[in-house]
């Protein structure tokens, strides 16, 4: 992946975060195709996007221009396969 290509998905994840009321770091190690995609289907339907992103990408934009994200994400690098959980709008109670 070239150099320009990692700055603009770090800043699409930055805009994301800073647009979402909710970013889960989830763990998609030992999911068959099959179930990542009814994981998505099932999401989807509930308002949330779910995406598998590169660990330092998504750590270099959780960490952009200080975002909410870099207040609550760990330092300490992340060791497993990453995935996250984008929610965009807050549930109506």
């Amino acid at each position: 992946m070239k150099l320009e290509e990692k700055k603009q998905i770090v800043e699409d994840l930055h805009g994301r975060f800073a647009k979402s009321s909710l970013v889960i770091l989830t763990d998609f190690k030992g999911l068959d195709v099959a179930s990542v995609s009814e994981l998505r289907r099932k999401l989807k339907e509930a308002g949330i996007e779910y995406k598998v992103v590169k660990n330092t990408l998504m750590a270099r934009a959780s960490r952009t221009r200080r975002s909410r994200c870099s207040r609550t994400t760990s330092r300490a690098p992340v060791r497993w396969p990453l995935a996250i959980m984008i929610r965009w709008h807050r549930p109506k109670s």
